[in-house]
């Protein structure tokens, strides 16, 4: 299975999320072609990162255990959180797709991760920005702001806000959203 199942399969999402998923695809396609990834590719991932984000908590819980999936106490706490590993599980598990940089983007798209792959990158980034997200949230245009210059720097930008969000909330802080910035940060 390929591409077309799992583009089925998000097609078949709530409406809200389909309409979500659907503008992420548009921006993979926008920001994959000047990056040199392979579009099939780069569509694989973006039709397919959200695919478990329907389920419950205890569906994610559920899906996480059977996969054998280790379970972050911060997930464990916030299980949406779990629906990029679960997504990639799915895909993997379920529709057959072995590419794993599909997978990694697919699992990373949430949190992200330190040394993500450029496909990685643009899925995650493209969940951010994409036009529904940035409306919601106005400091979103930041990130997208950033994009043309850098992939690496519109990632830190939005953990950044992230975290100083979770700050304020009292929010805890995923141990790989903590990874992926220090490691952009280091890296300088």
């Amino acid at each position: 299975m390929g591409l077309q199942e799992v583009r089925s399969a998000a097609q078949a999402l709530p409406e809200g999320l389909r309409e979500h998923v659907e503008r992420v695809v548009k921006e993979v396609r926008r920001l994959a072609p000047s990056r040199e990834i392979d579009p099939e590719r780069a569509e694989l991932a973006a039709w397919g990162h959200d695919i478990a984000r329907a389920l419950p908590d205890d569906g994610l819980l559920g899906k996480a255990r059977s996969y054998c999936l280790a379970i972050d106490p911060v997930e464990a706490a916030a299980p949406v959180l779990l629906h990029g590993p679960v997504g990639a599980a799915i895909l993997a598990r379920e529709f057959g797709v072995d590419d794993e940089e599909v997978l990694e983007a697919v699992r990373l798209h949430t949190t992200g991760g330190p040394a993500m792959s450029p496909l990685a990158q643009i899925v995650f980034v493209a969940d951010k920005i994409e036009p529904g997200k940035v409306r919601a949230d106005p400091n979103l245009g930041a990130v997208r702001a950033l994009i043309q210059d850098s992939l690496e720097a519109a990632i830190l930008e939005y953990l950044t806000q992230q975290m100083l969000l979770a700050a304020r909330q009292g929010w805890p802080l995923h141990p790989s959203a903590v990874a992926a910035r220090n490691y952009l940060l280091l890296k300088g």
